[in-house]
């Protein structure tokens, strides 16, 4: 239950490495993540499976992670080519919903993973019915919501699985 939230609410956790929540789960190509803005905001799936958290909940996760000055680290996860590649941003920190989730902070990268966040500071999240993508409808295009910023950002992990592993 992180401050400020009034009630507790289930993440998914995997506790090796030190422990980690997950606020996307997606591994199965079947799962369409094209959700509704209020979906994004509220959660859907099954934290057993494909999932995303909530807006609400991952910006209280990584607002009162800075509330106590812990920084909240972002990690991607991927395979490609057969090989498990990962990146992670040093301080990942998002507004609430009154300016849209807006990306704050992504703090430093490093990993195998080419960074797409750090040109995202600054970008609202989008979905198909809500949000700015500087009417590219990058939501609608790669049929999930994202931070998508200025040229339908070059990753998005709840769209569309691609085959050659870049999207």
């Amino acid at each position: 239950q992180p401050s400020p939230t009034v009630e507790p609410f289930r993440v998914h956790c995997q506790m090796n490495y030190g422990g980690r929540s997950y606020f996307l789960y997606h591994v199965s190509e079947h799962t369409k993540l094209n959700q509704s803005w209020s979906d994004y905001r509220q959660g859907f799936g099954a934290l057993t499976g494909d999932h995303w958290l909530g807006l609400d909940h991952l910006s209280s996760i990584v607002n009162g992670r800075a509330a106590r000055g812990v920084p909240a680290k972002l990690t991607f996860e991927t395979i490609a080519g057969g090989a498990q590649l990962t990146g992670s941003h040093s301080n990942f920190l998002i507004g609430d919903e009154t300016d849209d989730y807006k990306i704050e902070s992504v703090g430093y990268y490093s990993g195998k993973l080419t960074d797409c966040m750090t040109d995202l500071v600054g970008s609202t999240f989008a979905t198909y019915d809500h949000g700015s993508d500087n009417g590219m409808s990058c939501a609608v295009q790669y049929g999930g919501g994202w931070w998508f910023g200025n040229a339908c950002a070059p990753c998005n992990p709840v769209g569309v699985f691609s085959s050659d592993g870049e999207r």
